[in-house]
């Protein structure tokens, strides 16, 4: 019947019927009954009942058909509106037909109650580009998403409620929280984004890994997840509910998987779901990064073999987390002391180039994997094992053409020779391989073709006479500081609308002495200033000069508020607790608080502000001087290829491109074992670093629609000292990526699978 209304629909809407007397009664009824089966066709299109999502317990239902979801992590606001289109249309072609998505609720609320949708916090318009590029959307809207966000993506106002206690059954923040959440679905459905009105989003999360934090609630935190999946149920979105690391949620809200493998997880979580599929939310690509440390790599051999390991033992969503990492822009990396760039060892790096051989290593898997499809949701996996650590997992009838296998070595060491149906295979060690019709070994994950890719660094030329200046940063400068008896908590002090909070004292001695100064504790770093001079940075002790008089500077800053843990809305930055000088306790002291500091008050480092300042053009005067803005005038040639700031020459602290914030640097070496890396037994986040003795980060990506081809304003708050002759903006590159390269590429796994 919708056959016939749908071509009924085709050939007579929008014409003219015109029956005649001759039209005898009988075609007449049929007439009116196709006419009315017409309408009801028409009448459900237009409120959507015909788009359906559910599910089974193989997999999501779309429309009645079972999919096989091969998904990304991509977060909106860590690239730009400029970048999507081209991002998610690489997703795509990666193979994948499904985009996972946090949102980020202190992005977009960062003062109570004024809501930002525009520029990188534009939901709606990611979510309709996502779209475009023909991907599914699995929306986590949380709305604690950790993301090594400051605050795990909690606007940091919510601290200031009275009485409130984060994400428990608490009435403060449950009100806050439900507030926000309904203004954001309604933002939503007013946009028709949800599968059932047209839209992409075909299944939403509540809540994060909450599981993980739940009995350091007790009661009140298993009454808080009742409320949640309350709330979520009465949103009434029209597509499926999930929760992840949630062993209590009810069997009607999908729980899921995180982690580096998720294949034996789904033994337990058929146990107590059998009625659901199994999802692995994030298949995590590599690690967060904090300053000072290697940089995390995991091997594309392991990242492939977790997402078959997945697949063949009966999972039908892999997520990779990150497909696309980006960057933390303007204060938005969390941690504390997380770096800049978001990297996690994604299949784009932060520049948004491929990831190489990983990229394409796992591009090729998944092309195999929609292959058979239809086969791997049909049915539950048959399991046999064939021999010690080689398995075998089979969708389809064996003998015939519909049939795949997964032929599996996990023994971490010993490469294997397998015989199955009268043939043998080879299996290196810790890995899998597809075997279409059960009998052609068409990818095996240990077996990469993918080329590296190759860091290319292109600098533009300099300016004949570069134009650069400096002006100070005046020490503890305010018209009526706040004078308390003892430090005062820094959030608390700042409202988190600044990192940087001035303790000012004097402390008096009878002749000229050197002695500790030591904090019983303090974070997330103090920079010391002795009678205007900086000494040092600590957390902990250093050693001052002191004369008759002494006057103690110190700034205190804060690189990103806490992302992952329990009762967030007790977390302290600053001077917490005593602080002694000469063994002296001087706590009690009467201390000068300075909230922020005047050039960030003032917009220095925008273009239209820093026209209309005097900056000092003796360069030599301030190299290496701490507490110091920088102007320099850079000339760019072309913004066609990635763009970085090179901040090698650079100590710490923030960086600015036309007026666009590029987030914190800091030039410190990074320190740990890097010790040569094997793809093969079980992946952590402390195995396979990279990059010992480098700077844990030297390039800072700025969005080429930030540049402009001629000259381009550079502004930098310098912390600690360094030498603004040597920051530069240069071109990233991918020297073995060309477009013909990539074309064959794609053309040869097309042509292979």
């Amino acid at each position: 019947k919708q056959k016939t209304a749908y071509e009924m629909q085709r050939g007579l809407v929008g014409s003219e019927m015109c029956i005649r007397d001759s039209i005898n009664a009988e075609y007449m009824g049929s007439l009116m009954r196709e006419g009315f089966v017409l309408f009801i066709f028409l009448t459900l299109l237009n409120v959507g009942l015909l788009r359906n999502v559910t599910w089974d317990s193989r997999a999501l239902i779309i429309d009645g058909k079972r999919q096989l979801l091969i998904s990304g992590s991509i977060h909106y606001p860590r690239s730009t509106p400029h970048m999507w289109p081209n991002i998610l249309k690489n997703l795509k072609a990666f193979g994948a037909n499904t985009l996972e998505m946090y949102d980020f609720w202190l992005g977009h609320e960062t003062v109570k109650g004024v809501y930002n949708f525009e520029g990188r916090y534009d939901t709606i318009k990611f979510i309709k580009e996502a779209q475009k590029a023909g991907l599914y959307v699995l929306l986590r809207i949380g709305p604690y998403v950790n993301a090594e966000w400051s605050y795990g993506g909690l606007p940091s106002w919510l601290k200031f409620e009275p009485n409130i206690t984060f994400r428990t059954n608490n009435p403060q923040y449950k009100a806050a929280m439900e507030k926000w959440v309904r203004h954001f679905v309604d933002k939503l459905k007013e946009a028709k984004l949800f599968y059932g009105q047209g839209g992409p989003i075909v299944a939403a999360q509540i809540e994060n890994e909450y599981g993980l934090h739940e009995e350091e609630y007790g009661e009140e935190g298993k009454k808080y997840v009742k409320w949640v999946i309350e709330l979520a149920k009465s949103l009434d979105i029209g597509v499926p509910w999930f929760m992840c690391w949630q062993e209590d949620a009810p069997a009607d809200i999908i729980n899921t998987c995180n982690g580096f493998y998720c294949d034996q997880w789904i033994e337990s979580h058929k146990k107590k779901f059998p009625n659901q599929p199994s999802w692995h939310t994030e298949n995590w690509q590599g690690w967060f990064q904090k300053w000072g440390e290697p940089r995390p790599f995991r091997p594309a051999q392991d990242s492939a073999f977790s997402a078959l390991r997945f697949y063949a033992r009966g999972g039908t969503m892999n997520n990779y987390y990150m497909y696309f990492g980006g960057n933390s822009y303007d204060r938005i990396a969390g941690g504390p002391n997380f770096i800049t760039n978001y990297a996690f060892d994604s299949m784009l790096d932060e520049f948004a180039r491929y990831n190489n051989p990983k990229h394409d290593h796992v591009k090729s898997l998944n092309l195999a994997l929609a292959k058979f499809e239809d086969l791997i949701v049909a049915q539950e996996p048959v399991a046999k094992t064939l021999e010690h650590n080689v398995e075998l997992h089979t969708y389809g009838t064996e003998g015939s053409d519909k049939c795949v296998s997964f032929l599996s070595n996990v023994d971490v060491a010993a490469d294997k020779y397998v015989t199955y149906n009268g043939k043998e295979y080879y299996l290196p060690a810790w890995s899998v391989s597809i075997l279409q019709g059960c009998k052609v070994e068409i990818y095996n994950s240990a077996k990469i073709t993918a080329r590296d890719s190759i860091d290319k660094t292109i600098e533009f030329p300099e300016l004949s006479i570069p134009e650069v200046g400096w002006i100070d940063e005046p020490i503890a400068s305010a018209n009526n500081p706040e004078i308390f008896k003892s430090p005062k908590e820094q959030i608390q002090t700042t409202k988190d609308t600044t990192d940087y909070l001035w303790y000012s004292t004097i402390f008096k001695v009878e002749k000229k002495t050197h002695c500790p100064l030591k904090f019983e504790n303090a974070g997330d770093l103090l920079h010391i200033f002795v009678n205007n001079t900086y000494v040092a940075s600590t957390t902990t002790e250093v050693t001052v000069e002191l004369d008759s008089s002494t006057e103690i500077n110190i700034l205190s800053m804060t690189s990103g508020l806490i992302s992952f843990g329990t009762y967030f809305e007790k977390y302290k930055r600053g001077i917490i607790g005593k602080v002694w000088l000469c063994g002296k306790d001087i706590t009690e002291f009467s201390w000068k608080h300075v909230v922020g500091i005047k050039g960030e008050k003032g917009k220095y480092y925008l273009p239209k502000v820093a026209a209309n300042l005097t900056w000092n053009k003796d360069i030599s005067v301030a190299k290496h001087r701490p507490l110091t803005w920088f102007a320099k005038v850079i000339n760019v040639t072309s913004t066609d290829q990635p763009l970085a700031l090179d901040m090698k020459s650079m100590g710490k602290g923030y960086v600015w491109v036309n007026g666009h914030n590029a987030g914190r640097y800091n030039s410190i070496i990074a320190k740990g074992k890097c010790d040569p890396c094997d793809y093969k037994g079980v992946y952590h986040e402390n195995r396979c670093r990279i990059g010992c003795n480098d700077l844990s980060q030297r390039y800072y990506h700025i969005c080429q629609c930030w540049a402009k081809v001629g000259e381009n304003l550079v502004v930098v708050f310098e912390e600690t000292g360094g030498d603004i002759n040597g920051v530069k903006i240069v071109q990233k590159v991918d020297a073995a990526q060309t477009e013909d390269q990539q074309n064959d590429n794609d053309n040869k796994y097309l042509n292979t699978y």
